[in-house]
């Protein structure tokens, strides 16, 4: 049975601070575009979480998927460009084996995301698939905070 979780997610503990991405594009004398993290924005509840590299592109694909979904006319997504960059810069930044610093709401976006792709996944051929790797990164997502944790953070 797969879990919902697509409930709408809003900060709400204590913040703490956490990088920021501030997207930068030259267009003279050639055109070139980067990421750089700023500090000052907040984080609910961060944890530092080990990912294994398979895990991390599949997250990051996700995020993609999210960020692409933002494209489509006429739609309306709970998270933001900006949530979905800064997350992703996170992901993909420290070296193989070192963690990666999460807040609650990262792993809500990140769980919102799957939810969204299991959604448009549904009448594909490999939907066991899909809806079985949900299960397994929403728990592995979600060991990370108490069940209070979670519940209080989906309340606000």
């Amino acid at each position: 049975m797969t879990q919902s979780v697509s409930a709408n997610f809003a900060p709400h503990f204590a913040p703490s601070p956490a990088p920021v991405a501030q997207w930068i594009e030259h267009w003279f004398p050639k055109p070139c575009a980067q990421v750089r993290s700023l500090p000052g924005a907040r984080m609910i509840e961060p944890r530092s979480v080990y990912l294994e590299p398979e895990a991390v592109m599949s997250l990051a694909q996700i995020l993609g998927i999210m960020l692409d979904q933002m494209f489509e006319p006429g739609t309306r997504m709970a998270w933001t460009s900006e949530q979905v960059i800064e997350l992703e810069n996170r992901l993909v930044a420290p070296a193989e084996g070192e963690p990666i610093l999460l807040g609650i709401d990262d792993a809500a976006l990140l769980l919102q995301g799957m939810a969204f792709t299991e959604v448009m996944s549904e009448d594909l051929p490999w939907i066991d698939t899909v809806r079985w790797v949900t299960d397994f990164v929403t728990a592995e997502l979600r060991q990370h905070w108490t069940d209070e944790e979670w519940q209080s953070y989906n309340t606000r």
